[in-house]
């Protein structure tokens, strides 16, 4: 463990985290075991580089810049991610930086246009003040994953054609990555992108750190996995060249296994970064989904541990929106399993059980589980409007969205896809008072760490009511009483947040939430 980056990853984007709460929150992370904080800052902290991007309630460099010595104080080594391919969405939906786009089509402003010399020159002259800002590093992370834009505009895709995706991919990182190597830093990129063209990876260089991430696998045999480019597959439907590739992707026993990537990038001789997430697509905003959460975090680091990697990190996504309070049972998971790689969850949640709450036990956990099991629509993924249009922006809804997406659901599979909806509402509530009472009873029994649980009692009272609210819609029942809930909800979720984020980004995320759904409420009473 001691040799290795156990690093959790602060997300910036789409929340505007409060000074002293990211004070607050690093102290809690390096007693929680971690050595380093992967950086995502984006527009919260004031960079001379992209004035017109600027949050208006983002950091000074003076206050960041104490924020991380007071890191370092606490052990914790600080690496900075900079998107350098795709999701510059807090940068490129700017119509002064509309020329770096790869697309000019409406909702694809997240993807630099990697064959533009502009676009590499305003690159490195960020890189540059990031370099200047985060001072003495090991480590630069220069993003490139879900570029799905990537080598789509005339030139990028002529030259594509001629050298490969993965050559002009690397081409583009190596060109603006030349500082950081004069700096003496190693960079390092996420291994989605390189991952889709396998026979191509002989063009990534083996000085370049690979962050591969799996936010789904654990330690249990999966039932399907991701082949990059390809979609999860069951074991049956993966295509004979992709195991050709990745002979790892079937262990011994004829059985798919768990982070095969990490293993075959092991193999072809790149360093590599395991990355888990106790907050990614799924979670809904008010709890993360716990049952995969807790054995992806320690199966990832368990492997790390087992492989000789380099490191691992936990990644945290603010795009989903729930609070750390939440997620705070999962954090220690990942240092714990890097030191102990033998030992089971069952124990390594009974042990972190027993510091947080004084019960060695893993009732929290399972508790926490059902509340996250199969979550509703309009709380989660791609049936809610955070990310309706797959980007990174915090845009709102265009009117009438909530309108239109019913009624494509009640069309989709002439009508089976929105009885599935309904049905996973029906699951939800009984499964949100179901975590609700057992938490009740855990807490009952806990000799400490009750700030924590009654976060989470609080998070499960929103959430059961958000699912009260959206079965009055699901089940065309929507009363005054339903603007009115809603109306008392999201002010509730303006308080919680407004304890964690500063003023004005509480109150956009709180409208991503609620509003679409309010506007569809309140266009029913006018029309009844």
């Amino acid at each position: 463990m001691e040799d290795k980056i156990c690093a959790f990853h602060i997300d910036l984007n789409y929340c505007c985290l409060r000074e002293d709460y990211i004070r607050k929150w690093l102290a809690k992370i390096a007693s929680a075991g971690y050595n380093a904080i992967l950086w995502e800052i984006e527009d919260k902290v004031q960079l001379d580089s992209c004035p017109e991007c600027i949050y208006p309630e983002a950091l000074t460099k003076e206050q960041f810049r104490s924020i991380l010595d007071y890191s370092s104080e606490l052990g914790l080594e600080a690496i900075p991610l900079l998107q350098t391919v795709g999701h510059g969405e807090y940068i490129l939906m700017h119509e002064e930086y509309r020329c770096l786009r790869e697309s000019q089509e409406e909702n694809h402003h997240d993807c630099y246009c990697t064959e533009n010399p502009e676009a590499r020159k305003f690159l490195k002259q960020l890189i540059r003040e990031y370099l200047e800002l985060f001072g003495d590093i090991r480590y630069f992370h220069l993003g490139g994953d879900e570029a799905y834009v990537f080598a789509t505009c005339p030139k990028c895709a002529a030259k594509a054609a001629a050298i490969g995706k993965n050559a002009l991919y690397m081409e583009h990182i190596t060109d603006i990555a030349q500082d950081i190597f004069r700096a003496g830093v190693r960079p390092g990129i996420w291994g989605d992108m390189i991952l889709r063209y396998p026979e191509a990876m002989n063009t990534v260089p083996k000085n370049y750190l690979i962050w591969d991430w799996n936010y789904q696998h654990t330690d249990s045999v999966p039932d399907e996995t991701l082949v990059w480019g390809e979609g999860s597959l069951p074991k049956e439907k993966i295509p004979v060249r992709s195991r050709e590739l990745f002979p790892e992707i079937i262990d011994e026993d004829g059985r798919l296994r768990p982070f095969y990537t990490a293993h075959a990038l092991k193999r072809m001789g790149y360093d590599v970064i395991l990355c888990s997430a106790v907050r990614a697509a799924g979670d809904s905003p008010f709890v993360p989904v716990v049952e995969i959460h807790s054995g992806n975090v320690a199966g990832a680091a368990r492997l790390c541990a087992r492989l000789g990697l380099v490191g691992n990190c936990v990644t945290s996504w603010a795009i989903r929106l729930n609070p750390f309070e939440v997620q705070e049972p999962l954090l220690p998971l990942a240092p714990k399993a890097l030191r102990n790689p033998e030992m089971p969850l069952g124990d390594l949640e009974s042990r972190v059980s027993k510091e947080l709450f004084g019960l060695e036990t893993t009732d929290f956990y399972s508790a926490a589980a059902l509340a996250g099991r199969d979550m509703p629509p309009l709380l989660c993924g791609p049936t809610m409007a955070v990310q309706w249009n797959r980007l990174k922006d915090s845009l709102p809804t265009p009117p009438g969205y909530l309108k239109k997406q019913l009624a494509k659901w009640k069309t989709e599979n002439d009508g089976a896809f929105f009885d599935t909806l309904k049905k996973r509402l029906e699951d939800a509530e009984d499964n949100t008072v179901k975590a609700s009472s057992r938490l009740e009873k855990f807490a009952m029994q806990a000799t400490k760490g009750f700030a924590i649980l009654d976060n989470w009692l609080e998070a499960l009272r929103l959430q059961f009511w958000m699912i009260k609210a959206a079965k009055m819609i699901f089940y065309d029942q929507v009363t005054p009483e339903t603007v009115h809930l809603l109306e008392v909800l999201k002010n509730r979720y303006v308080l919680m947040l407004g304890k964690i984020e500063t003023p004005q980004s509480a109150d956009k995320n709180a409208n991503l939430v609620f509003d679409w759904i309010l506007e569809y409420c309140r266009d029913c009473l006018k029309h009844k």
